[in-house]
């Protein structure tokens, strides 16, 4: 199968962390992986158990991570401060944003 990337672009491996026993989060993963092997990027899948999953979250040993919403199926003001808990990925994702758009930015623009 051919790369839809055109030849002109940087490859891209990245390291897609899921849970050894979480079939639902496997079969998204596939699915995902599917599609970004279409445009060119690399999938590493890495199956971890429940604490290294855990830890990995925690200091940030991902390129993608599934996470699970706080509250209500929909909750975005409860996601969004998730992120500044060190013990979320999210915490450790959005360290890596960007001035203007870094994370205290978006924190102080949601509480």
């Amino acid at each position: 199968m051919s790369s839809g990337a055109p030849d002109t672009c940087k490859k891209l491996t990245i390291d897609f962390v899921i849970r050894d026993d979480d079939p639902e989060m496997a079969a998204v993963e596939d699915d995902i992986t599917q599609d970004l092997q279409r445009i060119g990027i690399t999938v590493n899948k890495v199956v971890l158990d429940q604490q290294a999953y855990s830890d990995a979250e925690k200091d940030g040993s991902f390129n993608v991570v599934f996470t699970r919403t706080w509250g209500a199926p929909y909750d975005p003001h409860s996601y969004f401060n998730s992120w500044s808990v060190p013990s979320h990925s999210e915490h450790q994702a959005s360290g890596a944003l960007d001035p203007p758009l870094s994370r205290e930015v978006l924190l102080e623009k949601i509480t």
